[in-house]
């Protein structure tokens, strides 16, 4: 009985939690376009994480995906990332990566991603999986429809039959949309 009363009263203190932006896209994407005028002088453990925040950024994997990841270089100098997503429903993914209209753009890799982040000046507490957060919402800031934010991110079981069967583009428009600074 006393819990029902106090029901209304414990709503009306709790802390309301407002969504704030971890990360801008655009803060890591200039520091990936800085680091690609150096490639040839990074250390191995920059490179990847150079690597696996481009990956996570324009494909929205996560960081586990991405480890399970192989990678092949096609004939027309796109790669083929193929994958395999555990989180429902469990499928096996295939995306392809062209170069765009504007150039060069585990725990070792979760340091090395970090590390990137860090160089963008985001806070040690945020998580790789806001770079994610901040691609869809640099995706909504930039028009892009529901529908199509839905199909790249993966968030609902449609857009994945449609990705799955349907889509042969695999969202090159959104991806240059997002890879504009």
């Amino acid at each position: 009985m006393l819990e029902q009363i106090m029901k209304k009263h414990r709503a009306a203190i709790k802390k309301v939690h407002k969504e704030e932006p971890i990360c801008h896209l655009d803060d890591l994407l200039k520091i990936l376009d800085q680091k690609a005028q150096m490639i040839d002088q990074l250390t191995e453990d920059i490179l990847l994480g150079c690597t696996i925040v481009t990956i996570i950024a324009f494909s929205e994997l996560r960081l586990e995906e991405v480890m399970r990841a192989t990678a092949e270089k096609d004939i027309d100098n796109s790669w083929l990332i193929c994958t395999s997503i555990f989180k429902k429903p469990i499928s096996k993914v295939t995306l392809t990566f062209r170069q765009t209209s504007t150039p060069s753009t585990s725990p070792q890799a979760s340091r090395a991603a970090h590390a990137i982040m860090n160089l963008a000046g985001v806070y040690k507490s945020h998580t790789i999986t806001s770079i994610r957060s901040s691609s869809i919402t640099k995706a909504i800031d930039q028009g892009v429809t529901l529908y199509q934010i839905k199909r790249f991110s993966r968030h609902k079981d449609g857009p994945n039959t449609v990705q799955q069967f349907y889509d042969k583009n695999l969202n090159d428009d959104l991806r240059e949309r997002l890879g504009k600074l």
